[in-house]
């Protein structure tokens, strides 16, 4: 917007040049760099964890779904059929309850007069607890049936999937814990959460070459243009940090090759905006002093 309301030349005439507008950048965006950084190595990786615990614990959580106090509930394409007339307001407690369920052509009713959920610690499977209660089972039609009273009675309502040992998530990890790995992967995770910052200062580093408008330009040209160069910046990097995770790339290549690629754009568009020479001459002019 400066260089289209000609307010970069009026800047320039009173000797304001580009490394002033790099100081006065700088001093927004390296606290926002910091600020990112904190979030990135510290925060992002302990709301992951967090995230993790959450569904662990609304996985085993003893909260009865799928059952309506009130309503004939089927499961099993109707091999069983589940009646509770109560529920507990912390849908834990159930009142009343009426099973049937077939099974090798036997049909079994069980009712009793409470019952809850409870997980197996140790399998991770789910069972509901019948407490004081009766159990019927017999072949429809015929006399012989099986009348058993009981206190407690656990029906296996949902097993847990079996899987291998459970994998670490890396995003997970706190930065000590993520150093502490030896490993490729864990490489790639730590210098993808240092890319979040450096990849602030990288773009505003070139956002300064890329908002100079000349006169009879568009107004939005140079706006596609910018976009383009962060999609662009995103996917390398993504790619870069998937090189170091197989261990094609080494990890001290890593993904700074990235960063240091937009750096090396942003000095190219530069010294194409202001020139070589004046860059050369600038830079000559700050190592005398």
């Amino acid at each position: 917007r400066m260089y289209r309301d000609n307010e970069m030349v009026v800047l320039n005439a009173c000797g304001i040049g580009t490394l002033r507008l790099y100081k006065s950048l700088l001093y927004f965006t390296l606290p926002f760099a910091v600020f990112v950084g904190v979030l990135s190595l510290y925060v992002a990786p302990w709301t992951v964890e967090q995230a993790k615990l959450v569904k662990k614990r609304s996985e085993q959580s003893q909260e009865i779904r799928g059952f309506v106090a009130g309503r004939f509930n089927e499961f099993k394409r109707g091999d069983v059929i589940f009646y509770v007339e109560k529920m507990s307001d912390d849908q834990k407690q159930m009142h009343n309850i009426f099973i049937q369920n077939k099974q090798h052509d036997n049909l079994g009713i069980i009712s009793s007069k409470q019952g809850y959920q409870y997980v197996d610690e140790e399998t991770g499977d789910r069972f509901l607890v019948l407490v004081d209660g009766n159990r019927y089972v017999g072949k429809p039609g015929e006399a012989g049936y099986q009348i058993i009273k009981f206190d407690k009675y656990a029906i296996r309502v949902q097993e847990k999937k079996r899987e291998g040992p459970e994998k670490v998530k890396l995003g997970a990890l706190s930065t000590l814990d993520l150093l502490r790995q030896n490993t490729s992967a864990a490489a790639a995770e730590f210098q993808w959460r240092l890319s979040a910052p450096f990849s602030i200062i990288a773009l505003a580093f070139l956002a300064v070459p890329l908002s100079r408008v000349d006169p009879r330009e568009g107004r939005y040209g140079r706006l596609f243009v910018a976009i383009l160069v962060y999609v662009i910046y995103s996917n390398l990097s993504g790619v870069a940090k998937s090189l170091v995770e197989t261990g094609e790339v080494p990890y001290w290549i890593g993904i700074w090759w990235v960063h240091l690629l937009v750096f090396a754009a942003a000095m190219m568009v530069m010294s194409r905006n202001l020139g070589l020479y004046w860059l050369l001459l600038v830079a000559q002019r700050k190592a005398k002093v």
